[in-house]
Formats: structure tokens, C-alpha cells, sequence
């Protein structure tokens, strides 16, 4: 056999010019400033699409918002006001009452979107009676909770209390009960 040479003693050749060497050490930086900027893109992304960093929900004030019972129909209703003509993300606002029943703001708003008439009749909420207790609830993405709340004092004639539960099984929604 002929002379072989052995392991290690063999150089690599090193890049000549100083062009080789940029061309080799560029195309590594380029590739890690590549992985970086997809990185941060995907961290950016994902902020965005969460909602962190984003602005706070602007929540309605409680005090904007006002109940009055209208026994003025066959159906007995609770209208809800709120004092402004617009209100701040009102996509976010719901009627809830005491049974956990819910309604969006926006399912039972009348005209401007600034009120709001339930009986119970036409919506997934229990038919109006006395002591029955109904709130208006801001689902926000960090913190949700109970903007304002009332409770039904005066008495309900029982006739309207009849005819929104006729009326609720009639579209088969949950009424009373």
C-alpha cells in the first residue's frame, strides 16, 4: 500500500481573498437576522391577535343607565336607558337577569341603540315579576362584571305575568321559570 496521510495532519485550505470570507460570514448573519425578524414578527402577531398591549376596553358607567317598568302593553316590559345616544362598546353589553338568562344589548335594542325593552316575551329572559332582579353586564377582555343592576319593586298584575308566559311558550323561549 502506498503512504497515506494520516488524521489532523491534513489543513483545510482557508479562504483566500476577503471576499470569500465576507461571502461566508454574510450568508450567516443574514440567516440569524432572518430567524430574528420572524421571531419578532410572530411575538408581534401574537399581541396583536391576544389584545395585549392593546387599549383598555372603555366600559360604560353605571350611573349612565336607568330602569322604569312599562306596564303600558298587554306584556308587561323593563326598558332600559342609557343617558348618552351612543354607547362605548356596546357589542360588549348584555342584559342579564336573576336566573343567569342573557341577552346582547344590541339582540334587544330599539331604535338608536341607546334602550333597551325586555318582558321575557320574545327573549331568552324569565317573564317579569316582582323582586326579580336584572343587571346590565360589561364582558370585557381583561375584567367582566356588573355595570348596573336593579330589582323590581312595584307589584306585577298577574294577567301580564300570564300573558308574557303564553307569549314565551308560544316562541319557545324560556319565559318564567
Amino acid at each position: 500500500m502506498g503512504a497515506e496521510e494520516p488524521f489532523g495532519d491534513r489543513e483545510e485550505e482557508e479562504p483566500g481573498s476577503f471576499f470569500e470570507r465576507f461571502r461566508t460570514v454574510f450568508s450567516l448573519v443574514a440567516t440569524v437576522a432572518l430567524l430574528v425578524a420572524a421571531a419578532g414578527a410572530a411575538v408581534v402577531g401574537g399581541l396583536v391577535a391576544s389584545g395585549v398591549g392593546g387599549e383598555p376596553l372603555q366600559r360604560p358607567p353605571g350611573d349612565a343607565f336607568s330602569f322604569q317598568i312599562n306596564t303600558s302593553q298587554n306584556v308587561t316590559q323593563l326598558e332600559v336607558r342609557y343617558a348618552e345616544e351612543s354607547i362605548p362598546n356596546v357589542d360588549r353589553l348584555y342584559v342579564v337577569d336573576g336566573d343567569g338568562n342573557r341577552v346582547a344589548w344590541t339582540a334587544a335594542s330599539a331604535g338608536s341603540g341607546a334602550v333597551v325593552r325586555v318582558s321575557g316575551a320574545d327573549s331568552d329572559l324569565s317573564c317579569l315579576r316582582q323582586g326579580d332582579s336584572y343587571r346590565i353586564v360589561f364582558d370585557g377582555r381583561a375584567t367582566s362584571g356588573t355595570i348596573a343592576a336593579y330589582q323590581i319593586a312595584d307589584p306585577i298584575p298577574p294577567e301580564q305575568v300570564n300573558a308574557c308566559l303564553s307569549a314565551a311558550a308560544e316562541t319557545e323561549t324560556p319565559g318564567f321559570g
